[in-house]
């Protein structure tokens, strides 16, 4: 049985918490200042209980590991894109074409543009590369998984037959021909 707190040795709850409760349904007014707990009331002290034993959440999902980008700001100086959702189409060209990563997603995409300094990154990726590049536009398809995208076919034909974009693609090829690697 609990109480309202009317003196010394009472417990500390206050009559209008307690009032509060029992108009939810959780307390049953047993005499004046005197409530007991409902099985409505226990049920939820039950459950608040079993969430505080649940294990933590899982952590964040381990950071994401780029590919060489050597050239991708040149790449994108080159082919001008005002705007957002063509910017992370060429992004993904890139990525397709010149680093050998076929698929991309959300985390992959915010991890280039954290790298391009002076590009900042669309606000939200997940909703362009799904509703506005895929669904919208069809310039990509979904991928092996769920938030994963590649380039559709016709959009990667479409880009290397745009002068700007192959014109890019030749000046990436000869520079990355040039470059050895060492160590």
């Amino acid at each position: 049985v609990l109480r309202a707190a009317t003196g010394p040795a009472a417990a500390p709850i206050p009559s209008a918490t307690l009032a509060h409760l029992a108009r939810r349904g959780w307390l049953d007014r047993a005499a004046r200042g005197a409530y007991r707990t409902t099985r409505r009331g226990e049920d939820r002290v039950a459950s608040l209980r079993d969430a505080r034993r649940r294990p933590a959440r899982a952590r964040a999902a381990p950071p994401v590991s780029l590919p060489r980008l050597v050239g991708l700001s040149r790449f994108l100086r080159a082919v001008p894109a005002q705007r957002k959702w063509r910017r992370v189409l060429l992004v993904c060209y890139f990525l397709a074409e010149h680093c050998g990563v076929p698929e991309v997603d959300q985390r992959v995409l915010q991890a280039v543009f954290l790298r391009l300094r002076g590009i900042e990154a669309p606000g939200s990726l997940a909703a362009l590369l799904s509703q506005t590049l895929c669904k919208r536009l069809g310039l990509l398809e979904p991928g092996s998984r769920r938030g994963l995208y590649r380039l559709a076919a016709k959009t990667r034909d479409d880009l290397r037959r745009q002068p700007r974009v192959a014109a890019a693609d030749q000046a990436q090829r000869a520079q990355s021909g040039s470059v050895t690697r060492t160590g």
